[in-house]
């Protein structure tokens, strides 16, 4: 093709061109406020024609292609919404466009994929969807304590560990749960005893609140008296118990005193044993220190001095000269029912009871690709695998700290309006370049045609 030509289609090409440039800075400029959204730049290659006389002209054209900049970080605000969701780092929500309510799935015809767009709040079954209508999933946690739907059934704590998005289940958090009553099994006690306490002085004192297996609590109280002509010896005894409070929430004095009647007490005591740095030797777990009856009925918990980690109970040590109370903990339950939820960094959903207890319900994952600007973008801001993004992988935020979930919090946009608009200018100046090359290649044209020979 001539030069002529050439120039010509270039120019058209051009303008194509850069019209597909201007649509994409449109699209960015339309959802500069759209949560969760991943700004895209209109790019260009070149085509060339080759001709056999390679030092000749060789026209060409330039094809625009979408670069998309999917892994961005967008700016993290603050809400007012427990539900709202963000991420800082790496990683997508896995959401789906469609569950079964009923079987707590994802229906088989729905689509799986993932998104940044974290907007989540209960629909009226209190499944997390967010305002493109996909469902966030979770990982389905096991419960140590029996759980009562609203509706009156057991809810399922059947788990396997998903390591696909294809075994995860949507979140539900829902409002009429209640809590089954526990008796407490074991209370720990993390304290420092002063190491200069002699056999003498007044024995150190020590509460705890235990309950028993219908959610009737009773104060309890320890006594820890130093063992005489010993410099790492102690014993402790129970040496009180009172009512505490009612199972079923009635709160009237008169009517918590007459419903627990006399509480009593049988008392054993321990020795607990320390070494000469004050770390404890013996008992190095839970130990029999008695019973506290009443009414209702009894209860008998081992009580721990050697510390729980699980709990954030430290060890009791002896050290200096003070008493000091660390933390007390006890594992029973009063019974409740369910007050809210809270979702931590780590993506732990927690639901919380009236009792003051609380249950891990699900784990939240992020999904993670080799090439997130690869995955294939679709209407919501939903995006899923493609032949170059790589297979999704799942992790947990609490053991590969690649992001952290924060709760109360949203990813707004990564438009930048100001550059749209300057790249609006360039677009607009380069159009207006190409239709010049046209307009100018056609007045060649004319004036060939227009030759008379």
């Amino acid at each position: 093709m001539s030069g002529l030509g050439g120039s010509l289609i270039s120019g058209v090409d051009g303008m194509l061109a850069q019209s597909a440039a201007l649509g994409e800075i449109s699209l960015n400029i339309a959802n500069v406020n759209t949560t969760g959204y991943k700004a895209g730049v209109e790019q260009f290659q070149t085509i060339v024609a080759q001709q056999s006389a390679p030092k000749n002209y060789q026209w060409g054209s330039a094809v625009p292609y979408t670069k998309p900049l999917i892994s961005v970080q967008g700016l993290v605000e603050s809400t007012t919404t427990n539900d709202n969701l963000a991420i800082e780092g790496r990683g997508f929500f896995a959401v789906a466009s469609s569950v079964n309510e009923t079987t707590q799935t994802v229906n088989t015809n729905g689509e799986t994929g993932v998104t940044r767009k974290g907007d989540f709040s209960p629909d009226k079954n209190g499944y997390l969807v967010n305002s493109a209508g996909f469902y966030l999933l979770g990982q389905v946690l096991p419960t140590a304590s029996t759980i009562t739907s609203s509706s009156g059934t057991t809810l399922s704590t059947a788990s396997t560990s998903a390591t696909t998005i294809a075994g995860l289940a949507p979140v539900q958090l829902s409002t009429g749960d209640t809590i089954g009553a526990s008796a407490t099994t074991e209370v720990d006690f993390g304290l420092n005893l002063p190491a200069t306490q002699t056999s003498s002085d007044a024995p150190l004192t020590v509460g705890a609140s235990i309950d028993d297996a219908n959610g009737n609590s009773y104060n309890v109280t320890v006594s820890l008296s130093k063992v005489a002509g010993t410099t790492n010896t102690w014993t402790a005894t129970i040496t009180g118990a009172s009512a505490g409070t009612l199972g079923n929430g009635t709160t009237d004095p008169s009517a918590v005193a007459k419903a627990f009647g006399t509480v009593s007490y049988t008392s054993n005591s321990t020795t607990l044993t320390f070494d000469s740095s004050g770390k404890i030797i013996s008992p190095s777990g839970g130990v029999s220190l008695g019973t506290v009856s009443s009414s209702l009925g009894s209860v008998s918990p081992s009580f721990n001095f050697a510390g729980n980690s699980n709990a954030d109970v430290p060890a009791t040590t002896q050290y200096s000269n003070s008493f000091s109370t660390f933390a007390v903990y006890q594992n029973g339950t009063q019974g409740g029912y369910s007050t809210g939820y809270n979702i931590s960094k780590d993506g732990l959903v927690t639901e919380q009871f009236s009792d003051g207890s609380s249950i891990p319900k699900y784990q939240i994952p992020l999904v993670n690709f080799i090439n997130p600007d690869g995955l294939d973008a679709i209407s919501g801001n939903f995006y899923q695998q493609s032949a170059t993004s790589g297979a999704p992988t799942l992790y947990n935020p609490a053991s590969e700290p690649l992001a952290t979930i924060q709760e109360s919090s949203l990813e707004q946009s990564t438009v930048d309006l100001a550059t749209e608009l300057t790249n609006m200018i360039v677009s607009e100046r380069d159009y207006t370049a190409n239709v010049k090359v046209v307009t100018t290649s056609d007045e060649m044209y004319q004036t060939i045609t227009g030759m008379q020979i």
